[in-house]
């Protein structure tokens, strides 16, 4: 499988998180989650819910190589849903993924969480980002 087709199926997998239906109010370019206002959804793990995403930019000697990972970070998440103060805790391979990962976990909204009824800032929060190839 070449490099352009890779890409393409990465993004397929990217797109299947969530249509733009309800994305009026994010950033151009963020996709929807679903995740955010929706009284179905349930959150399963310790992890942060994402309310808008993109997709992370492979690294290219990665596609070449065939190589998968992740990258473990710690920030914390400002009234507005964006991560600020990101931190590696782990990341396998290391320091393959870790620029691409940042760079996509700064575009991303995440949950606002209310105290009182007034958006606070959540720290210390942990979220791994995966890079697989299709």
């Amino acid at each position: 499988m070449n490099c352009k087709n890779r890409v393409i199926i990465l993004s397929i997998i990217i797109s299947f998180f969530g249509s733009n239906i309800y994305a009026e109010g994010y950033p151009r370019g963020l996709i929807d989650t679903g995740n955010c206002g929706n009284p179905d959804y349930v959150n399963k793990s310790n992890e942060p819910v994402v309310c808008a995403i993109s997709a992370p930019r492979y690294p290219r000697k990665a596609i070449n190589k065939g190589t998968e990972g992740y990258v473990r970070m710690e920030f914390d998440i400002l009234p507005n849903g964006r991560a600020v103060n990101i931190k590696v805790i782990e990341a396998e391979p290391n320091r393959v993924f870790v620029r691409a990962a940042k760079k996509t976990i700064r575009k991303w909204i995440f949950e606002i969480k209310f105290i009182d009824q007034k958006a606070v800032r959540q720290k210390g929060v942990v979220y791994t980002m995966s890079f697989k190839l299709g």
